[in-house]
Parts: structure tokens; C-alpha cells; sequence
């Protein structure tokens, strides 16, 4: 099975690296979730979103975020890290699955589901997550790839504690073991990696949308539909342990 996070550098050109600052973003929202260009997939993004994920690299830097921390996953493979080295890439301090990183992945992706909502809420609805992940392969809402692939077996019972979090939050200490044991099972002995798994799950070689492409998937609707969900997860976990729903290290994290 194709890992999530293989990274292809075949053909990649990098756009820039413009930032990703709500303030560079159009205050416009002419898009709504209805709108389509002609002859593209149903789940990509409106237009709107596509234009401005583009102009600001979001593609570009979310394979960079997630390769600096995937740096000793992939030392053996001298292109990709070449690729990555003439780039500016650096090996991220944390790597994915050490501690402190599953904090760094719930606050990064949080970061962008505030700008997106904040600069096009016509398009809110996309950005909600699913309402209850589906595990049927012929979803009529979001099929697997794979009609026929049957969820995992092990991945059932990580979903459904995840769907009562409110019950298992006692399982975690903190927001960095929750997101840990949501993103990844590298260097955890009982980790879960839901978060790679669902990615891989709906992968589409060949799609210009991939789940599985960090450079493509966040122009799919797919990709906010998980990670609109596991924000809400986290949401529901803070409740449940009876923290804020935000802190000033949590803002801080987030406006960084």
C-alpha cells in the first residue's frame, strides 16, 4: 500500500514561499460550496479556495510542514532529501511521533481551518468535517477509491473511540498524546494513526485532488471533511477533560 506521506518529487515545482496569512487572503467569498468549475471533480473546492490555496503555496508548504518531520522516515531516500535540502527544508526538531508533535499537528491544521472559515464563509459548510466518518466503501456521500476495500479491522475500534471521545478522553493526558495517537502509530507502541490511515483510505492515484498527495489534497473536500472532524474531535476532548476551549498558549501557537 502507498504510504500517505510518500513523497513524489518527479515534476513537483514549487510556487514560492508566499505565507499563509489570513491577511493576505481576498475579503471576498465569491464562491459557495455549489460552485464548480466545468468538468472537475465533485470533491474539489470552489474555485475561490483553489486560487487562493495556490497564490499562497498552501499545497507547497504543507508537504514541506509534514517532510521536515518525516526527515529520519525518509534519510535512506537520497533524491527526496536532496529535493527537500535545495529547497531551504530542514529536519524539524520534532519528528512525527515524538512527543510534542501531535500538539504541533492539532494546532497546524486548526491554523488553517481558521483562515479558510474566517475568509470564505459562504464555503463554512466544507470545512465542518464529517458528521460521523464513513466506513462503508460505497458511501453515497464520500466513497473509498476502492468499492470493495472494507474498513480496518483495528481502525474500527480506534473510530469508534474516537466517535465518544467524551467517554475515553481519560485515555490521554493531553492535547499532544491525544493528537499523537490520532495522527500517527510511528514511535508508539500503541499508537493508532487514524488521521494516516483515512488519508491513505480515500487515495486516488492520478487525481489532481489526491488525499494521499500533501501538494494536491487540500484542494478536496475530502481532506477538510477528516480534518474538520478531528478538529471537532479535539474540541470535544478538551470539553470532556474540562479545559477551555482555547488558552493563550493554544492562541498564541495558533496565530504562529
Amino acid at each position: 500500500m502507498r504510504s500517505f506521506f510518500a513523497v513524489m518529487v518527479c515534476g513537483l515545482a514549487l510556487a514560492g514561499t508566499a505565507g499563509c496569512s489570513a491577511a493576505d487572503a481576498s475579503a471576498d467569498d465569491p464562491g459557495s460550496e455549489d460552485e464548480l468549475a466545468k468538468g472537475a471533480d465533485p470533491d474539489m473546492v470552489p474555485a475561490s479556495i483553489v486560487a487562493f490555496e495556490d497564490r499562497l503555496a498552501w499545497g507547497d508548504h504543507h508537504l514541506q510542514w509534514h517532510m521536515e518531520r518525516r526527515w529520519d522516515a525518509v534519510k535512506g531516500d537520497h533524491s527526496t532529501l536532496d529535493y527537500a535540502q535545495a529547497h531551504g527544508w530542514k529536519k524539524a526538531e520534532r519528528q512525527e511521533g515524538d512527543k510534542g508533535n501531535g500538539r504541533e499537528f492539532l494546532i497546524m491544521h486548526r491554523a488553517m481551518l481558521e483562515i479558510l472559515r474566517e475568509q470564505f464563509p459562504k464555503s463554512a459548510s466544507i470545512f465542518k468535517g464529517f458528521d460521523k466518518v464513513p466506513t462503508d466503501p460505497k458511501d453515497k456521500t464520500t466513497p473509498c477509491p476502492d468499492k470493495s476495500k472494507a474498513f480496518d479491522a483495528k481502525m474500527l475500534g480506534t473510530l469508534a473511540k474516537l466517535e465518544d471521545i467524551a467517554a475515553n478522553a481519560g485515555s490521554f493526558a493531553d492535547d499532544d498524546a491525544f493528537g499523537l495517537w490520532l495522527e500517527t502509530s510511528m514511535k508508539q507502541k500503541a499508537g493508532a494513526g487514524l488521521h494516516n490511515y483515512l488519508h491513505v483510505r480515500f487515495a486516488k492515484d492520478g487525481s489532481p485532488i489526491d488525499v494521499g498527495d500533501p501538494t494536491l489534497n487540500l484542494k478536496n473536500k475530502v481532506f477538510w471533511r477528516i480534518h474538520g472532524w478531528i478538529d471537532r474531535k479535539w474540541s470535544e476532548f478538551r470539553k470532556a477533560k474540562g479545559l477551555p476551549a482555547q488558552d493563550a498558549a493554544m492562541r498564541q501557537a495558533i496565530d504562529a
